[in-house]
């Protein structure tokens, strides 16, 4: 079966972050496993994610309009589609909300809006992707078009291929020692340093701490310089990620899609919140299951006082997070069911 060329259209850099550019990269590689043809458009992307995304065989396009999700930007984006002949315009970022949708559907595309917790309130696209734990069940989307699609629930994770060619046996979980801290591409807000701040209070015998960088984090030197009895080493824009999660006992990362990547590779993970739009899956994996430990806010840290919890997952992750409902909510199957759904194959 021959498949059509698909366009996706997302943004990376400042507060947007890379997840969204970096997941669609995953949708890229399995639509390209497939046979198929695929470019990427963004109107902000540094340039060294736009690199990432050529090398991977993506082609990718920018879009030069005034502002990212504005009707300039709808119009640009379906003519670029027109263009190069695609059937799907899939779109990945909160400000594709209704008026762009409704802008892109008036030029007969196919589209799929990409959601992690219902950003808009009125949709108008033929197919909504939530890849979160439990979305199937929490949210009623309520859209205009009569046979919109739901692609919701873990079983739609979208993974790039590095991790689904490393090596996924489950590990068994015991003493970290060697901690991976990772809180988003830009972390404007520097949680990364009160991260680092409670882990100096809380952890009593000493941890080798890797922090991984985005590219666009502007407190990269304040992190170098971060004075601590633990060591502690910078990664800035690490594109070896399994290898770094094969280096670590366990990780600290922010509540976005990171999440999935740890589970599906078996770490021990506690959790960070940095941003309201990470709460269903922070919710989803220590409220709803037992699958990670909450540190919380990183804003609401109490960085003079040990955290006994987490010291107490430092030691011994297995007493504080239930290692058999981590290993099991996550297959790496996703982003073939959402391909094989882009080339009418699907069955709900």
């Amino acid at each position: 079966m021959e498949l059509n060329r698909i366009l996706i259209r997302a943004d990376a850099g400042g507060i947007t972050g890379t997840g969204h550019v970096l997941r669609m990269i995953a949708l890229a590689q399995a639509y390209l496993r497939r046979g198929g043809s695929v470019s990427l458009a963004s109107v902000n992307c540094p340039e060294t994610l736009v690199e990432r995304v050529r090398s991977h065989g993506i082609m990718h396009h920018t879009i030069k309009a005034a502002q990212s999700g504005d009707s300039e930007d709808a119009r640009l984006t379906a003519e670029l589609a027109q263009e190069l002949g695609v059937q799907w315009l899939v779109v990945d970022g909160y400000h594709f909300d209704y008026d762009y949708q409704k802008h892109v559907k008036q030029s007969g595309l196919s589209l799929l809006c990409t959601d992690d917790h219902g950003y808009s309130d009125r949709w108008h696209c033929d197919a909504i992707l939530n890849q979160n734990l439990d979305a199937d069940l929490e949210i009623e989307y309520k859209s205009d078009l009569p046979d919109t699609r739901i692609l919701a629930g873990s079983r739609f994770c979208l993974f790039r291929e590095e991790f689904l060619s490393s090596q996924t046996a489950k590990r068994t979980w015991g003493r970290i020692e060697s901690l991976l801290v990772t809180l988003g591409g830009s972390d404007a807000e520097n949680a990364t340093e009160a991260t680092l701040k409670l882990l100096d209070q809380s952890a009593t015998f000493p941890l080798e701490i890797r922090v991984l960088a985005g590219a666009e984090n502007p407190h990269i030197q304040r992190l170098r310089s971060f004075k601590s009895h633990h060591y502690i080493q910078v990664v800035q824009n690490a594109t070896n990620m399994p290898e770094q999660y094969a280096w670590a006992d366990g990780i600290i990362s922010a509540g976005g899609s990171t999440c999935w990547e740890w589970l599906y590779l078996g770490l021990p993970g506690a959790i960070v919140t940095i941003a309201d739009n990470q709460l269903p899956i922070v919710q989803a994996l220590t409220e709803q299951r037992q699958a990670a430990l909450p540190l919380g806010w990183f804003n609401d840290f109490n960085t003079n006082v040990p955290c006994a919890e987490l010291e107490s997952w430092l030691k011994d992750p297995s007493s504080i997070v239930d290692s058999n409902v981590a290993y099991g909510l996550i297959d790496g199957l996703g982003a073939e069911r959402v391909c094989q759904f882009l080339a009418g194959g699907f069955e709900f």
